[in-house]
């Protein structure tokens, strides 16, 4: 139930930042993966698959050294949501050079 809240709050950030694809299959990947980084790991911990989201979730904060919840943490999960994902960009937020 907490994963399905902060899923849905990506949602509406994303929304809200004119960052949603018009591809609902992809967009719904792209909240997917950063709803994972943005929970905590004991809640993916407790959840069915929690083995393989918290794999992603290691993945995609570098074991918690990036901190999806700031600008500069947000655009580099996204940087591996791209990778990924093809290479596809994944957000509107833009990244120094230096923090990717």
């Amino acid at each position: 139930k907490r994963f399905v809240i902060v899923h849905e709050l990506v949602h509406a950030r994303r929304q809200m930042g004119d960052e949603d694809f018009a591809d609902e299959a992809f967009e719904e990947k792209v909240v997917e993966l950063e709803a994972i980084a943005r929970t905590q790991a004991k809640i993916l911990d407790d959840i069915p698959n929690g083995l393989a989201f918290r794999l992603l979730h290691d993945f995609l904060t570098n074991h918690g050294r990036i901190n999806p919840n700031t600008l500069n943490g947000l655009g580099k999960v996204h940087a591996r949501i791209s990778t990924l994902l093809g290479g596809i960009k994944t957000t509107a937020c833009d990244v120094p050079r230096w923090a990717a």
